[in-house]
């Protein structure tokens, strides 16, 4: 690929499709907190299918081919440096989504959940994003149990709690909207980050 290819505007399903993901963890970054995380919800909400939501850049250095163990599905592999928290808060939103759709028993919401679960966190004992450093398994964390509150319905019926939840999801799988810069190595994203329009507002 050339040092820098062109900018392409892709939904989240379309930035996961046969990708997995390791978040770079090679500098200290802004940390996100629940201001940003509310921020998210937020976005989330303005998202919809006649008005997309632009939500933030993604810087990635894609490092090859990559085969989950047991699985006969070929991903390629994406270091990303810059849009880790923007993608952590997504995953972290469909995780919790994914919780509460296993429990919907009499609803398609078990089979969504299996679906998601694939799509967007784990496919064959392997995580679709990859976290490495300890300040991001925190972040993970935090934006977990501010969407597992966020999400939370259990007074609901089963039929209600379903429309409560696949609204949502297909908003953050279709209409959010990222900015995806692939660059050739990590030197290269490191410089586009620091010199670009992006600089003072990563992850």
């Amino acid at each position: 690929m050339s040092e820098l290819a062109a900018p392409s505007v892709v939904t989240l399903a379309e930035l996961f499709r046969s990708r997995m993901f390791c978040l770079d963890s090679g500098h200290v970054e802004s940390a996100w907190d629940t201001t940003q995380l509310t921020e998210f919800d937020a976005d989330c909400a303005a998202a919809t299918p006649g008005t997309p939501h632009f939500l933030g850049t993604v810087v990635v250095v894609p490092d090859g081919p990559a085969q989950p163990e047991g699985g006969g599905l070929q991903f390629e592999r994406w270091t990303v440096h810059d849009g880790r928290h923007r993608l952590m808060s997504a995953v972290a939103w469909l995780r919790a989504a994914v919780e509460g759709l296993e429990g919907i028993d009499g609803t398609d919401g078990p089979m969504l959940a299996s679906i998601l679960q694939r799509r967007y966190i784990e496919v064959d004992g392997n995580d679709r994003v990859e976290i490495q450093a300890a300040q991001h398994h925190t972040f993970m964390t935090l934006a977990l149990d501010h969407h597992r509150a966020g999400l939370a319905c259990d007074d609901l019926t089963p039929e209600d709690r379903f429309t409560r939840l696949i609204g949502p999801v297909e908003r953050i799988e279709h209409s959010l909207r990222f900015l995806l810069y692939p660059v050739a190595t990590e030197a290269l994203a490191r410089a586009f980050i620091d010199t670009s329009c992006i600089r003072g507002r990563q992850d």
